[in-house]
């Protein structure tokens, strides 16, 4: 028995790099949008504020995402238009001593170490400094906490994106 076979070639579409980045750098700007809105519950109940950004820059052609309070982006006397506030984050994010001294009914506005969205409205405050004796703010760890709550979604949200850029048109 005879048979009839038919096959046709189909020119597959070109590979376009610039689509695929793109798309990766579309969804490294979710994440970094994403990411500050995490931060930004860390001072929920601040008086002052410190302005969180996003920065993306590429190293070795591979894109960097970096989030935080603008003090941490600035060089050698740089100012930020937000004070001190952007310091003082890094500083209660990585713990720090003080020659400060709290009042007795004092709470911290941000009570739970690398928690987000956990801060308390807070009370007391400063009663004097003590020149000679530190107190230790312990460290909140929100960067490494944020790194921790971010790491799957970021992945799979960047897996996703070269793989929508690969798609043909």
């Amino acid at each position: 028995m005879a048979s009839i076979f038919s096959a046709k070639a189909i020119k597959p579409e070109p590979f376009s790099s610039a689509r695929v980045r793109a798309y990766i750098l579309n969804a490294i700007k979710k994440e970094g949008k994403r990411s500050r809105q995490l931060l930004e519950l860390t001072v929920e109940y601040w008086n002052r504020k410190p302005k969180f950004v996003e920065k993306i820059y590429y190293r070795n052609a591979s894109p960097i995402l970096h989030v935080g309070p603008d003090a941490a982006f600035l060089g050698p006397g740089q100012s930020s238009s937000y004070g001190d506030a952007g310091q003082h984050w890094i500083m209660i994010d990585e713990g720090h001593a003080t020659f400060d001294v709290m009042t007795p009914d004092f709470k911290p506005k941000t009570d739970v170490p690398g928690g987000f969205g956990t801060n308390n409205p807070g009370a007391g405050g400063f009663s004097h400094v003590n020149p000679g004796k530190f107190t230790f703010i312990r460290p909140r760890n929100w960067s490494e906490s944020l790194t921790h709550i971010m790491q799957d979604e970021f992945t799979d949200e960047i897996q996703s994106a070269i793989e929508k850029g690969l798609q043909p048109k």
